[in-house]
């Protein structure tokens, strides 16, 4: 069955540039700069199972808490497609942040998923706090 690239819509190849730029690539760059000697000896097959290993949970977990704090109404807006082109766009910057500075600077492994870990515990605060008070002062002018 041959593919016919007429009938891909353009969210759906949004969606899987975005996906394929935030978790794949994302995932074999981190490797290559944090862990350069299992980048070297990995062949193609586990270099990708790897990065995909590394990049997919970040974006589930970003995908997931814009669905929980409905940060966007998915459902209205077009789908899965949406939630999964939201989560890809905050996880880009998740991941390239400290790649960047592992590029840059000599950092350990540990520290460059430290760091990751302390950019996701943020961007929870940030929709917490857009949950909790940010929406309790539209309340407030609601029903004053």
């Amino acid at each position: 069955m041959p593919l016919d690239l007429q009938e891909l819509k353009a969210p759906a190849v949004i969606t899987l540039l975005l996906f394929l730029i935030s978790v794949m690539g994302s995932g074999i760059l981190f490797t290559f700069i944090f862990y350069n000697q299992l980048f070297s000896h990995a062949d193609t097959v586990k270099l990708l199972l790897i990065a995909f290993s590394i990049g997919s949970p970040i974006w589930l977990l970003n995908s997931y808490l814009f669905a929980h704090f409905k940060f966007v109404d998915f459902v209205a807006e077009g789908g899965a497609n949406v939630l999964a082109i939201m989560g890809a766009l905050v996880s880009i910057p998740v991941f390239y942040l400290p790649i960047l500075l592992g590029f840059y600077f000599e950092i350990p492994g540990k520290w460059g998923i430290g760091s990751i870990i302390i950019l996701e515990f943020l961007l929870f605060l940030g929709l917490l706090y857009d949950q909790i008070v940010l929406k309790k002062d539209e309340r407030t002018k609601i029903n004053s």
